[in-house]
């Protein structure tokens, strides 16, 4: 993945050294309760997300990668474009408890809508759980629509597209 900055935040492809601090984050029921199947990810499981997240990088030029706040270069969540297995890109970002609802989605968003540009990926996807409001109208404010909505293990989910020009 091109690492991007925006105004708060350091984007950059995950390190192993970033295990710690991402198993915190991603330990976390509250940051995990609309990611995936809403569970907490184990250690093990994490240093699998982190080595397949650095070989996507290298195999395809993007991938999920660290989000660090640029004062302190803490590593505070993940974000990136993963390649699922029913096809194309995907948006997918996370931030820790402490760090939601300041604003650093949209910065995160419109840095992972950059890349996918430059990179000529002509249609991104995002899945999200209907609940989670604050992603939907992220979303929306970045032209994303609504496509379809899907019924993923116990839960709907609602997939949002955007067709880049």
């Amino acid at each position: 993945m091109t690492a991007f900055q925006t105004p708060r935040l350091t984007v950059r492809p995950f390190e192993p050294g970033d295990l710690d601090a991402l198993a915190a984050i991603v330990g976390d029921p509250e940051v995990m309760r609309f990611v995936g199947d809403g569970q907490p990810l184990d250690r093990p499981a994490v240093a699998d997300w982190i080595v397949r997240s650095r070989e996507n990088v290298a195999r395809h030029g993007y991938g999920t990668a660290a989000v660090l706040d640029r004062d302190s270069g803490v590593l505070i969540g993940w974000a990136g474009v993963a390649r699922p297995p029913e096809g194309g890109e995907e948006l997918i970002y996370g931030l820790a408890r402490a760090w939601q609802g300041k604003g650093l989605g949209r910065e995160i968003l419109d840095g992972l809508i950059a890349v996918a540009r430059a990179r000529g990926v002509e249609r991104l996807r995002a899945l999200i759980y209907p609940q989670n409001h604050a992603s939907a109208a992220m979303l929306a404010r970045a032209s994303f629509t609504l496509a379809d909505t899907m019924y993923e293990g116990e839960a709907d989910t609602h997939l949002y597209v955007l067709e880049i020009a």
